[in-house]
């Protein structure tokens, strides 16, 4: 999930990353797998998986925080690149499962 549309100053420096998405998982379990921040179309900073079950109805779910870079140092450069953005994997038990994900939002918290 790429292309948030941010619009920081370049050399504004980032304090924390949050990501906040609504998700499901119906007729099974549903755990993540792993969640990063991807840069240029790679796995970038430190991983925030939750390692809890996804929920049986539409639910929000934030990964990062207004104080979280996710283990790296990113300035507003780095978030405006349109390639910037968050990488979620899950594992489903069951042949049945049904699991999504409807909307994402991208909080960042920066001084100038």
């Amino acid at each position: 999930m790429t292309h948030f549309g941010a619009q920081l100053p370049p050399k504004a420096v980032v304090i924390g990353v949050a990501f906040t998405l609504q998700k499901y998982s119906q007729l099974g379990t549903t755990t993540d797998e792993n969640v990063s921040l991807t840069a240029k179309g790679a796995a970038v900073g430190s991983p925030r998986p939750s390692g809890e079950a996804w929920p049986g109805v539409i639910a929000p779910s934030t990964y990062g925080s207004d104080t979280d870079p996710w283990g790296m140092p990113l300035t507003g450069a780095d978030v405006n690149d349109p390639d910037f953005g968050f990488r979620l994997s899950a594992v489903a038990s069951g042949n049945l499962t049904n699991a999504g994900v409807k909307d994402v939002a991208m909080t960042v918290t920066y001084c100038k």
